[in-house]
């Protein structure tokens, strides 16, 4: 760089560069980043603010990723050049991390987070010349010794680098300064991220956070209340699905429906009907569709070139508002992007992964689902499911949750506490075959209007928890085979269970083969009518608690001749 250059820079600087001018900037600005601490490693981050009420935590993603946010870590946080340290917990946060930004950014409550300080962005610098250089400054806890990282400032200029999100910047750094916010030195706001230093060189590589950020607000939240518009996501009537395909050997001298919708087969149905004359209409009408980037002319069937997998991105009008059957038995679908999708207009995806055999993982987190009113079937048949991301679904106005989950036989875990199922009245078959499942957690379920529960947890056969302690039965009316083949479950709370309007409760404990004793005393059968093999096969129960009333001589009556001990509320044996 020419000299002449390198002046002009200088003169730029509001604060001379001294010991006096980055005192300041240290005073004004070091609450606002923070040395980071987990199990992976050590670096920096800071706190920007993107609006008034998004505050968000940001920093590499090689020092914290997506494992350690799932894993619902805790990261011990020093603020304020080691006066102060903070434990964030990372449980439920909304979060965007990304390998080729090489950035995390975490949401943050500022009063339960206990923060305070937060750098601005600089919108207006998003957009400048990035092909003339500009005076910046990095804010970092680099390590001055073996043992102890401080709080500091160095000084110099940023470049933009081969592509649009690289910069190139000349600001000293050592290890630690990972994950250092890249400041405007006129304005002391935020330009970028600094993410790797170039090994034999002498300059050191970022990120522009315009692009990050951006990806963040559309993974969870409208596009009207974006702030950072890339040219190319700038146009909101155009909704995006990027699916991955993978075609055997078998699939090559056929055609690929790859919408799966085939009217001779499936018109049994009268809903599903509508729907493949909804998409048929989609298809001929509304929608582009892109095999390997290129545009694909007959938008209803393909032929594969050869065995692997294929990219298909599906581009339509914002006129969608019914997902049911979308992927129905797309039994070659491997991965969907749904980032670029908007679904608040969506109010029924009943059925809509039914039977995506080879689907490993879905991220709906970019879901919104708040006018959404049928989930039933969502996810059955999603054999090899291993990994769903729930925790954006607003579910207030869902009716139906009948076999949402039924045969996602290798789910081990699901996470459900932002469901709202206050007007949810079918569960019957919800988590039927799930067994992988060993513990699930309904504690935040509202059941006051459901009146199908049959069997909901049917087969789940790993299960050994399962919490229900806020379950409202008063207005189920079939529990039939409710928990009939959980082989593990050795407890069952059902002390809230009021079972006044239930009519079957047949097999609703048969196949428990592990359960030792069972507290029933809050059942009262007086409206039951069919109630049999209620414990069959149940080899381990020993003790049965029930309400020693009149209406319950039938279930003294069906217990009686199978091994247990039946005893009342005061633990008088009634055999």
């Amino acid at each position: 760089m020419e000299g002449v250059e390198k002046e002009q820079l200088i003169e730029e600087y509001p604060l001379p560069v001294t010991i006096e001018g980055t005192n300041i900037i240290l005073n004004q600005l070091s609450k606002c980043i923070c040395k980071i601490e987990n199990k992976k490693g050590n670096g920096t981050g800071f706190f920007c603010s993107i609006n008034e009420k998004l505050k968000v935590l940001i920093t590499n993603n090689h020092i914290i990723d997506e494992q350690i946010i799932l894993e619902n870590s805790k990261i011990r946080v020093t603020l304020n050049d080691d006066k102060d340290f903070k434990i964030i917990n990372l449980k439920d946060k909304k979060y965007y991390t990304d390998e080729k930004y090489d950035t995390t950014i975490l949401e943050i409550n500022p009063e339960k987070d206990n923060i305070d300080n937060f750098l601005e962005l600089d919108k207006e610098i998003f957009e400048y010349n990035a092909d003339k250089p500009k005076s910046v400054y990095l804010l970092q806890y680099p390590c001055i010794d073996y043992y102890k990282q401080k709080a500091a400032v160095s000084y110099g200029i940023i470049k933009k680098a081969v592509d649009e999100y690289n910069i190139i910047h000349y600001c000293c750094t050592e290890n630690g300064s990972s994950g250092s916010p890249i400041l405007n030195i006129l304005n002391n706001k935020l330009i970028g991220i600094h993410k790797e230093s170039i090994k034999n060189k002498n300059y050191n590589r970022g990120t522009l956070l315009k692009y990050p950020i951006n990806e963040y607000l559309q993974k969870y939240f409208n596009k009207e209340n974006r702030i950072l518009l890339t040219e190319e996501n700038n146009n909101d009537e155009i909704n995006e699905i990027k699916l991955a395909l993978k075609i055997e050997k078998k699939d090559i001298n056929k055609n690929i429906y790859f919408l799966n919708r085939d009217n001779d087969k499936y018109n049994i149905e009268e809903g599903y009907k509508d729907s493949i004359k909804y998409y048929n209409q989609l298809l001929n009408e509304s929608m582009e569709v892109y095999i390997d980037n290129k545009r694909y002319i007959n938008k209803r069937y393909f032929q594969p070139r050869n065995i692997g997998f294929y990219d298909i991105k599906l581009k339509f009008d914002n006129k969608i508002n019914n997902m049911s059957y979308m992927f129905y038995g797309c039994s070659n679908l491997t991965n969907i992007d749904f980032s670029s999708f908007d679904t608040k207009k969506v109010n029924n995806m009943s059925y809509m992964f039914y039977n995506c055999p080879n689907l490993i993982k879905v991220d709906l987190s970019s879901f919104d689902t708040k006018n959404v009113v049928n989930m039933n079937s969502m996810f059955y048949e999603c054999s090899n499911l291993i990994k769903i991301n729930l925790s954006s679904f607003d579910t207030k106005n869902v009716v139906n949750m009948s076999y949402m989950f039924c045969n996602c036989n290798n789910l081990s875990k699901i996470n459900l506490s932002s469901f709202d199922t206050s007007s949810v009245n079918n569960m019957g078959s919800m988590f039927c075959n799930c067994s992988n499942l060993i513990e699930i957690d309904l504690s935040s379920f509202n059941t006051i209007n459901v009146n199908n529960m049959s069997s909901m947890f049917c087969n789940c056969t790993n299960l050994i928890n399962i919490k229900l302690s806020t379950f409202n039965t008063s207005n189920v009316n079939n529990m039939n085979s409710m928990f009939s083949g959980c082989s593990n479950l050795t407890f069952l709370d059902l002390s809230n269970f009021n079972i006044q309007n239930v009519k079957n409760i047949n097999s609703i404990f048969s196949d428990c083969s592990k359960l030792a004793i069972l507290n029933l005393s809050s059942f009262d059968i007086k409206n039951v009518i069919d109630m049999n093999d209620i414990i069959f096969n149940c080899s381990n129960l020993k003790e049965v608690k029930i309400n020693n009333i009149k209406s319950n001589n039938r279930l003294k009556n069906e217990l009686i001749g199978n091994n247990v001990n039946i005893i009342d509320q005061l633990g008088n044996n009634i055999n």
